[in-house]
């Protein structure tokens, strides 16, 4: 005679393994160490900090150059 296997163990063995594999999958795809969410956080910052400094001020506009850009010649 062969051996009794529990079909309800054996189903949720098979289905933690699949799961287990598949957080491993995402953990590899898209898991981000400390230090590099840390440096885009950085990055990011820098890049909106370059960005104000380069926005322009309504006083300090030439009311001149409020025709939208088009040259009327």
């Amino acid at each position: 005679m062969g051996e009794l296997v529990n079909l309800n163990k054996f189903r949720k063995a098979k289905q933690r393994h699949a799961d287990d594999r598949q957080s491993a999958m995402n953990r590899e795809k898209f898991g981000r160490t400390k230090a590099e969410t840390e440096r885009g956080r950085q990055e990011r910052q820098q890049g909106e900090k370059t960005l104000d400094d380069k926005k322009l001020d309504a006083k300090n506009r030439d009311p001149k150059d409020q025709g939208g850009g088009k040259d009327k010649s």
